[in-house]
């Protein structure tokens, strides 16, 4: 179990220090991470450091950034980490993908949504790291099923051709900005990007 322990230590260490690296490129301190609600900081890296993957651990350290420059009484990450802690890296690769690639409108109360967002799906598999379709399917409803995506696979009739819709559902904006380390609304993110 050693090697399982040092290996988790890794990961976590891994996340805490992209976090600090975060906070640096916005001229915050690291000490700023003190100010992360403790249930969230003990949740964060618990869940982190069962990752290796870069696009996770990056995910978790913008999660703990966000937390960390929030309100320190807010636990509203708790939703974020419940998420992404049932994501597989080829699921964060997709959900980054279509959340900084759709057309993003904003109402005029600030409430965020995508345009619909359709890609190939041998497009989709290349950007996923996917080599097989029906896994590509399976991840598509998985996604659907957190509420990140609202359809799947669908069959164009004109072309015959098969699409995924990965067009993101607002909860997907919102966790998406969240994980970029920015705690707050997602239609202020998106004027800067």
């Amino acid at each position: 179990m050693k090697g399982l322990e040092e290996w988790r230590a890794r990961n976590a260490g891994n996340v805490l220090a992209r976090a600090e690296r975060r906070l640096e490129a916005a001229n915050k301190p690291a000490e700023q991470l003190r100010q992360t609600h403790p249930r969230l900081l003990y949740i964060i890296f618990d869940h982190s450091s069962w990752h290796d993957a870069e696009e996770m651990q990056e995910m978790w350290a913008g999660l703990l950034v966000s937390s960390a420059l929030g309100d320190p009484y807010d636990e509203s990450n708790l939703v974020f980490v419940g998420i992404l802690s049932q994501m597989t890296a080829s699921e964060v690769r997709i959900l980054n993908h279509a959340c900084y690639n759709a057309t993003k409108v904003v109402s005029d109360d600030g409430v965020i949504a995508a345009e619909q967002f359709e890609y190939s799906l041998n497009d989709l598999m290349r950007i996923s790291r996917t080599s097989e379709l029906f896994r590509l399917d399976f991840q598509l409803d998985h996604l659907r099923a957190l509420g990140l995506f609202p359809f799947g696979i669908g069959l164009t009739e004109p072309s015959r051709q098969f699409l995924a819709d990965i067009t993101p559902s607002s909860l997907a904006l919102y966790m998406f900005v969240r994980c970029r380390g920015f705690p707050g609304p997602p239609s202020d993110f998106f004027s800067f990007v």
